[in-house]
């Protein structure tokens, strides 16, 4: 969902898992999919294969990031990851 209750923004929503507490940047994501907004949904639905190992960390979460056609990040949004749970992330707006 979108911040407010808000339209989600037209744009490519990248939703991944990511562990903080793991140092090397390229194992830090476990999982991603990308997903187009119309700009007409107030949410989206999303689901992630996450891998075995991944789930027993307690600091993993997913992480969801909309930008524009053009790469600008538009918001951002994460929450902790919890097996077999229903995740709901809302995306707040990025300030620059």
């Amino acid at each position: 969902t979108f911040e407010g209750g808000a339209v989600i923004p037209e744009g490519h929503l990248e939703i991944y898992l990511e562990d903080p507490a793991i140092q090397d940047n390229t194992r830090r994501r476990a999982a991603e999919t990308r997903i187009d907004s119309d700009g007409k949904s107030k949410a989206t639905a999303f689901s992630l294969a996450a891998p075995a190992s991944a789930t027993a960390s307690p600091t993993l979460r997913v992480v969801a990031r909309l930008e524009r056609a053009d790469g600008w990040l538009v918001a951002r949004g994460s929450t902790q990851f919890e097996a077999g749970s229903p995740v709901y992330v809302t995306l707040n707006t990025v300030m620059y």
